[in-house]
């Protein structure tokens, strides 16, 4: 968030920050949903002393997007300077807003103390606000001229309406203390028969003379509130389009007219897209050499497992033919035992054959077993 003032509030998040469930954050939340103007109406804003402050938005969509959103802060002076207009006011008259909380929305000339906008939000509705009947009427969307009480409960003649300020409304109410407004008929009176077709003249005078300063103050405020975002919003949608050249021509000493000073801003955006091409060709680079130092590293990765691969084959070839050539010598082995085990059956049963025949008296058969084991000694003791 950028600001002219640079409050507190400045380079917060209007989203999610500290700052996100002021009014200020809300119409920001909103205008970026909408994608369209608004206005946030006046709260105690704490980055500017917990004054009152109201804020109008408008947003920058480029290509679908919202690119930026400008915000204003209501010159509450300016409203006052419109409001404190004394031509036709006398002594005892005023004009003032009131907000649909019935408080003030612009300081009052009779009471500044206590019916301030400052006076209003900080006391209570009470004391410092305006719950009177022209006030609730206007409110209500009707407009009239009567004889009422006022917030300080004095006999004033009111003539009161509604203004619709970008679709939040305000009753605008012109009063006069109701002695002052009928000294002329009282006068009147005293000097001819027709008063009730003097005060009736009268009464219509003042209504037409409280409806025009009604039109004429609205009109000024939505002039006084609209041209200046209109004239930034149009170059603030060129800047989003990437022309960084545009300058705001906005030239006035009010708070609105301070926004010229977005062509500060503007600089300062076309210096941060320059950094952020900057940061991202710098981070395109880092990337490649990145990307390069992964190849050459899994390249690495892949010889050394190329190379345990290799070795791991050796090794089970190297043991492979090991366990065969033993797998070949124990075969051998154990034809070697099987044959010495049938030349031993044999030599055994030659024996036998020839025990077993001198055993029934024929020493004919002669034993021819021979060699150096037991059997071969057995047989020749035989013999």
């Amino acid at each position: 968030f950028y600001t002219v003032c640079q409050e507190s509030d400045y380079q917060t998040n209007l989203v999610s920050g500290k700052y996100s469930r002021s009014n200020l954050g809300g119409l920001v939340q909103k205008v970026l949903r909408s994608r369209n103007f608004g206005i946030a109406d006046f709260e105690p804003y704490a980055p500017s002393n917990g004054e009152p402050s109201a804020f109008i938005a408008q947003p920058v969509v480029h290509q679908g997007d919202v690119e930026i959103i400008v915000a204003l802060q209501l010159p509450l002076d300016t409203i006052n300077a419109i409001m404190g207009v004394r031509a036709g006011m006398g002594e005892t008259g005023e004009t003032y807003l009131v907000g649909p909380d019935k408080l003030m929305r612009s300081d009052s000339f009779l009471d500044a103390a206590g019916h301030s906008v400052a006076a209003s939000f900080a006391g209570t509705l009470e004391k410092n606000g305006v719950d009177t009947e022209a006030a609730t009427e206007a409110l209500s969307g009707n407009k009239d001229a009567k004889l009422i009480q006022d917030y300080n409960d004095n006999p004033v003649l009111s003539a009161y309406a509604p203004v619709d300020v970008f679709g939040t409304t305000w009753a605008l109410l012109a009063e006069i203390d109701k002695a002052e407004a009928f000294a002329p008929i009282d006068e009147m009176k005293a000097q001819a028969d027709s008063s009730q077709s003097t005060l009736f003249w009268i009464v219509l005078s003042i209504t037409v003379v409280s409806i025009v300063v009604i039109a004429l103050v609205a009109w000024g405020i939505a002039r006084m509130l609209s041209n200046p975002v209109e004239k930034v919003a149009g170059v603030l949608k060129l800047v989003a389009a990437g022309d960084y050249s545009q300058k705001t021509d906005v030239d006035s000493k009010d708070e609105i007219g301070q926004m010229a000073s977005l062509n500060v801003a503007i600089d300062a955006v076309s210096q941060a897209m320059q950094d952020v091409k900057d940061a991202a060709e710098r981070e395109k680079q880092a990337q490649a050499e990145k990307a390069e130092q992964e190849r050459l590293a899994a390249e690495a990765e892949q010889r050394r497992q190329e190379e345990e691969a290799k070795k791991e084959r050796e090794l089970a070839e190297a043991e492979q033919k090991r366990q065969e050539e033993q797998a070949a010598a124990e075969r051998q082995q154990a034809e070697e035992e099987q044959r010495k085990a049938e030349v031993l059956r044999g030599k055994v049963n030659q024996l036998l054959d020839v025990v077993g025949a001198a055993a029934e008296g024929d020493l004919t058969k002669k034993v021819t077993v021979e060699g150096d084991e037991a059997i071969d000694e057995l047989a020749a003791g035989i013999k």
